[in-house]
């Protein structure tokens, strides 16, 4: 997050609330969480819930 401020510092909005996945992650344990990575800064979150036997990847 910090590099990602650094970076972008002149658009960067500290008034915003920015997702961190790992927090994601760590907070809904429960789920299955998977993230795809689209840029340094950006991806996609996809958060389903469990199932048994289910084979979703889940991203750590």
């Amino acid at each position: 997050m910090l590099k990602a401020r650094e970076k972008d510092k002149d658009i960067w909005d500290d008034e915003e609330h920015y997702i961190i996945v790992d927090k994601i992650i760590k907070l809904l344990p429960h789920l299955n969480i998977s993230f795809e990575k689209l840029s340094y800064c950006s991806g996609v979150l996809t958060i389903f819930k469990k199932r048994k036997n289910s084979h979703f990847p889940v991203i750590k």
